[in-house]
């Protein structure tokens, strides 16, 4: 069981916590000052201090391995860590990394080199999936102001400042952006205290402290991204500073599990997409597989293509303002986005689809170009229209439709003759659904609640829910009601909360909605890690789960993902709406 360390916020798998000393050290952290070393046992034996203290984490007696020693020498010199009742940290390798109960592991393979991108990628995940969610891991002796984001990233939480200093006295000043020899430089680029002399008289001993410096305010301006849930957003522009950090990026996204567990479903701040990297983040691959492989149009109407906006939610921008006076409830409108790919008018509040913004050049790669053509190729084949009205200006969002379409046998209308808010190409929207009846308002707002719960839950799981029901409330908090209040659509995710009836609606039923199973307890307000008895691993920070045990039922939503639930000995696991006693 891990004491004396803390996860208490989480962005993805970067994260923020404590270690547990009379004074609390925030991490992500650099360490230094806070380390009691008991030695290696490779020279000769150790001993433990009598009394450890409580204010450093004691590292234990270990013997360290380098990068490539075989499995079988590391389980013949591996050292059982004992048990302190004090903050401990435990040396590791990715081969022998599993639960220590220390509070901190150290990785001993990474002091020297970072090695290939995809095998330091692949042991940082080997170890991270090996050790509790809830202890602290030190990369000692390899941070640096330029990496030092990407580590955080990882899930890194504890480093050093030996890198600073070495490359500090062998005349190398770092920056975010790099390193660069001081004989290279004509001027300081820094203002911090140890660059206020000329150049001329800068030592390497300033320059030493310089790299400290510059480490700790790049350690502070990434714990407030981690707080604010934008580390993946100034990461993306970060890494592109270094090859190595983007190969290893790059090779992260492509191996993408490890990301997915840890990221949420739902959150309330919003995200940038600048580079191509975006396409490949998590909200993103997770919202375009949601929508071919759960969602399902409803309507009989046809597909009205038109350009997203740069306004969010699209309804109430400008354009999609005069695409609704031409459509009038004739059509169901899908918007082409990059970096969305398709979203369909129903999932439109949907998180991220009201949460991103992007650059507007006008202009698309052969990439995103692709990508959302095949995406829509797709979408098109797995749901019936009788046919198509493609509102796009000419360029990339024709070639998209065009890609996409080239092997459909449904019939296809353009409508845009030079811009899409121009008066002819608007009429030419309204007089393509001229013959088309009108759809009902009532059939809007079901069809909507319909596609959120099937995106939500399973295709098939909106029938289940909101079948004869009444609808109240505005379109961006909707209540739904049969005999009983069912859910609220909460504006700020557009996903929905379950009431206990809505709840016992989707208990046993095919959709397999996460069921929690808590011990003998009625929750009040949240469940603790300690309380879960077991969870499935598909939990993801966000999602609404069930909770049972022998004395309650419960519905709430996750703040852990199923597999750190299970094996976190502290903090917050869900919080809980509402509660049945039994």
């Amino acid at each position: 069981m891990t004491k004396y360390f803390e996860v208490t916020h989480r962005d993805g798998s970067a994260r923020l916590g404590k270690l547990r000393f009379p004074t609390p050290l925030p991490t992500p952290a650099i360490c230094d000052d806070f380390l009691y070393n008991s030695g290696s046992l490779w020279a000769t034996e150790k001993e433990i201090p009598s009394s450890p203290s409580i204010d450093k984490l004691l590292i234990l007696p270990h013997r360290g391995f380098p990068s490539g020693t075989e499995p079988i020498l590391e389980d013949a010199f591996f050292v059982e860590p004992p048990d302190i009742d004090s903050p401990t940290a435990a040396v590791i390798s990715p081969k022998t990394a599993s639960d220590l109960h220390t509070d901190a592991y150290i990785l001993s393979t990474t002091s020297h080199s970072l090695g290939p991108p995809n095998k330091f990628c692949n042991d940082i995940i080997q170890t991270k999936i090996s050790i509790p969610p809830d202890s602290a891991l030190y990369l000692p002796g390899i941070a640096t102001p330029q990496n030092l984001s990407f580590f955080v990233y990882l899930g890194i939480d504890l480093f050093d400042t030996t890198r600073a200093v070495l490359s500090g006295l062998q005349g190398t000043y770092l920056l975010p952006t790099g390193d660069y020899p001081l004989e290279n430089l004509d001027e300081l680029p820094c203002h911090c205290p140890s660059c206020s002399v000329s150049i001329d008289k800068f030592t390497n001993e300033d320059c030493a402290t310089h790299n400290i410096n510059t480490l700790k305010n790049e350690l502070s301006l990434v714990t407030q991204y981690v707080r604010s849930n934008r580390i993946r957003d100034y990461l993306e522009g970060q890494v592109r500073h270094n090859t190595w950090l983007t190969a290893a990026f790059r090779y992260l996204d492509s191996n993408s599990h490890y990301l997915e567990q840890r990221t949420p479903v739902a959150r309330t701040e919003g995200f940038i997409s600048t580079t191509e990297d975006s396409l490949n983040r998590i909200e993103i691959t997770r919202f375009q597989e949601r929508i071919l492989t759960r969602y399902k149009n409803r309507f009989t109407h046809p597909l009205v293509l038109v350009p997203c906006s740069a306004k969010k939610p699209y309804s109430k921008s400008k354009s999609h303002r005069f695409f609704h006076q031409s459509i009038r409830f004739r059509g169901h409108k899908v918007s082409i986005s990059s970096p969305l790919g398709i979203i369909p008018q129903e999932l439109e509040l949907t998180y991220p689809a009201q949460h991103y913004d992007t650059v507007v050049t006008g202009n698309w790669s052969s990439d995103e170009i692709n990508r959302i053509s095949k995406l829509l190729s797709q979408y098109i084949e797995s749901n019936s229209y009788p046919n198509i009205i493609a509102h796009v200006p000419p360029g990339g969002y024709r070639d998209i439709v065009e890609l996409a379409t080239k092997n459909s046998s449904i019939p296809i209308e353009y409508t845009v003759v030079d811009h899409p808010l121009s008066p002819e190409s608007l009429q030419n929207l309204d007089n393509a659904l001229s013959l088309v009846p009108h759809y009902s308002r009532r059939e809007r707002m079901l069809y909507q609640a319909q596609a959120i719960a099937d995106y939500q839950f399973g295709n098939g799981a909106g029938d289940l829910l909101f079948t004869d029901c009444t609808l109240k409330g505005k379109y961006f908090a909707r209540r739904i009601f049969d005999t009983d209040q069912i859910a609220t659509l909460l504006p700020e995710y557009g996903l929905f909360s379950l009431t206990l009836h809505g709840a016992n609606k989707l208990k046993n039923s095919k959709f397999n909605i996460p069921t929690v199973t808590i011990d003998n307890f009625v929750p009040q307000g949240s469940v603790l890690a300690p309380g879960v008895v077991s969870a499935p691993e598909t939990i993801r920070s966000g999602d609404e789960v069930l909770v049972q045990g022998p004395l309650a039922f419960a519905v709430g939503r996750a703040i852990m993902s199923g597999p750190e639930m299970q094996q976190s000995s502290r903090g917050v696991a869900i919080d809980i709406r509402h509660v049945q006693k039994l």
